[in-house]
């Protein structure tokens, strides 16, 4: 079980994730305080950094981008790097049943050990595309998956840049605080922060599905659960949140539903995603123990994905003496990659004369 210490819980994500799943990486985390998730039918990535906005270029020169320096893997193997808690020789506790990739390592990986992430369906490293855990350039750490001495580049898109794609180049302005889940279709701007209730997202009718896109310039607080209403393969719902600040998932929030992406702004002091936290001010950088111990020991399930600069994944209920991977109540945090993202069309209304191609998140296949 993840034991509550303050100092154990500071977990620095040196990454840029675009999964199905999320994860983080820390400088110094201990076995003991790593997060205990589990992510289902979809690819966890980590290191990179979003894709520069005034020359769409990806900068992996630039000091915010993640991956390790192969002359000194002593000290910068975290930089984009998976840790996580679990026992991966008895394959309980943190895992992908598909694909995991990292710049960074991976650690616990090819051996059985008492911490770390195991991938597949099967040993402890079938589906992990990282490299050895000793501190040698001639081990191929991630991002040199085409075995040279040069890095991969990993950038993902600048999703704020999406903004202005309804017909007429402008997204409709909603009134500070309005998040409405049954919207008309398009995509909506709200200009500081703000937080939501949560509630059900239901489809327009029989044939057609809702598709809402919401930018909010600011920080978000989520307080209750945002779920998708019964629907069918012709009117499956689409629903995303591009937040330029930070999110803050409320302790009282088990599920969420769709697409949640937290970018940093120019500072790059932001693009966090918190999933257990008040949005309070006073509990920054970090909850205390004793504030986690007493609110975030409920379960989060995310159906969809999470996008961000970084995820503290602070939620603490079950432990590796829980049922076997994909049981109830095993993992603290779960992240599933659920059909509705890769059917019912994008996820963000199209820019006029740029075509209407999906936007969609890295994933090996089979999908679906």
């Amino acid at each position: 079980m993840k034991v509550l210490e303050a100092r154990k819980r500071i977990l620095r994500v040196a990454s840029v994730i675009l999964t199905a799943a999320i994860l983080t990486s820390t400088s110094w985390a201990l076995a003991d305080s790593k997060p205990y998730f589990v992510a289902n039918d979809g690819d966890v990535f980590t290191g990179g950094w979003f894709i520069n906005p005034s020359d769409g270029q990806c900068e992996t020169g630039a000091a915010s981008y993640q991956a390790p320096n192969y002359s000194s893997l002593s000290t910068t193997r975290y930089q984009g790097a998976i840790m996580a808690f679990s026992d991966a020789g008895a394959r309980v506790g943190a895992y992908d049943n598909l694909d995991a990739f990292a710049l960074g390592m991976i650690e616990g990986s090819g051996a059985p050990t008492s911490y770390g992430f195991y991938t597949g369906l099967g040993g402890t490293s079938d589906l992990s595309f990282s490299n050895n855990n000793a501190y040698s350039q001639s081990n191929f750490w991630g991002g040199l998956f085409d075995g040279s001495n040069l890095r991969r580049d990993h950038c993902i898109p600048n999703y704020w840049e999406k903004r202005n794609g309804t017909p007429g180049g402008i997204p409709a302005a909603q009134p500070t605080g309005a998040i409405n889940l049954n919207n008309n279709n398009g995509n909506y701007i709200i200009s500081g922060s703000i937080a939501t209730s949560g509630g059900t997202i239901s489809p327009v009718n029989a044939t057609t599905g809702r598709k809402l896109a919401y930018f909010v310039d600011g920080d978000l607080i989520i307080r209750n659960d945002i779920v998708y209403g019964a629907h069918n393969a012709n009117n499956v719902p689409k629903f995303v949140l591009v937040v330029r600040g930070n999110i803050y998932i409320e302790p009282g929030v088990t599920r969420l539903d769709g697409w949640y992406i937290a970018q940093p702004t120019s500072g790059n002091n932001d693009g966090v995603i918190w999933t257990c936290h008040d949005g309070d001010p006073s509990r920054l950088p970090l909850p205390v123990d004793t504030w986690v111990r007493t609110n975030c020991n409920s379960a989060l399930t995310i159906n969809g994905a999470l996008t961000a600069k970084q995820v503290n994944l602070l939620r603490i209920t079950a432990g590796l003496g829980s049922s076997g991977p994909g049981g109830p109540g095993t993992s603290a945090e779960n992240f599933n990659y659920t059909q509705q993202m890769v059917i019912g069309g994008p996820f963000f209304n199209q820019p006029p004369n740029r075509g209407s191609g999906l936007d969609s998140l890295i994933s090996l296949p089979p999908v679906f």
